[in-house]
């Protein structure tokens, strides 16, 4: 998709004013002082009439390469399997999301899932970076866990 000049005009100052004030405002949540960045702005918001969204993930090794995972076809009661996230390079190495994440050499280790889900019968392809950006469908997505007092556990995990 593409924005017009106008919204690029009103897009970076927005996004820079957002980052700008966010920016340190995770370092009492974190324990490293960087802070993550979402940003909507409502068709109404706009100069033209454009809705758009935005994000950025600070973290210097972060794997920022963009790919696209095909859509695909799955047999009745297939499961899914289900990694951790991992930011740094590469984020991902295995079979199941297309020829980018192969291995790229022989004996490599593959990430190793954490558990597995029901698979659905069919599933859009989707493009992938740091974070999930958007399906084939058009729908985009995003997350900002910047300030989240949740943390996650494996099961079992006491610590």
């Amino acid at each position: 998709f593409l924005l017009s000049d106008m919204t690029m005009n009103l897009a970076i100052p927005v996004v820079a004013f957002a980052a700008a004030i966010t920016c340190g405002s995770c370092a009492g949540y974190a324990e490293e002082p960087v802070g993550c960045t979402a940003i909507a702005v409502d068709s109404a918001a706009s100069a033209d009439g454009t809705a758009f969204a935005g994000m950025n993930a600070d973290a210097g090794n972060g794997d920022y390469r963009l790919t696209f995972v095909p859509a695909k076809q799955h047999a009745a009661g297939s499961m899914r399997p289900v990694f951790t996230f991992n930011l740094s390079y590469p984020r991902f190495v295995g079979f199941d999301r297309g020829d980018f994440f192969h291995p790229k050499k022989a004996g490599a280790p593959l990430s190793v899932p954490v558990g597995e889900i029901p698979e659905v019968r069919s599933t859009f392809g989707y493009y992938e970076a740091a974070e999930p950006l958007m399906n084939d469908q058009g729908l985009g997505l995003g997350e900002s866990s910047c300030a989240s007092m949740l943390q996650n556990r494996f099961p079992g995990d006491t610590s």
